[in-house]
């Protein structure tokens, strides 16, 4: 995997980043969420095409946790193609939200 240039925007979304707790190290309110009257829906990638070390390290860390959060809160897990869905898959994530939102009537 190629590095990409050090610009200015990059450095400090890096620097942001190593500030954050992964999301495999949340505290999720599972019984809260599960109790909650709204539907739930969980998105992640399917991983397919990324780089080999970025999806044994980040993609199947992300990968378990979002089946896990699905299956405690009792939400629906909705696995798109690619490592960004949310800019790869645009549609087909805008889609689930339309849906998911439909069905608790908004």
């Amino acid at each position: 995997m190629p590095v990409p240039d050090p610009t200015p925007w990059r450095l400090r979304a890096a620097a942001s980043a190593m500030t954050e707790r992964p999301c495999w190290d949340a505290d999720v309110p599972v019984a809260a969420l599960a109790a909650a009257p709204w539907p739930i829906l969980v998105v992640v990638g399917d991983w397919a095409g990324a780089p080999e070390d970025y999806r044994r390290h980040a993609g199947e860390p992300l990968t378990v946790t979002a089946r896990a959060v699905a299956r405690r809160t009792g939400g629906r897990l909705q696995v798109v193609p690619g490592y960004y869905p949310q800019t790869q898959q645009a549609d087909l994530v805008n889609d689930a939200l339309a849906a998911l939102w439909a069905a608790a009537g908004l």
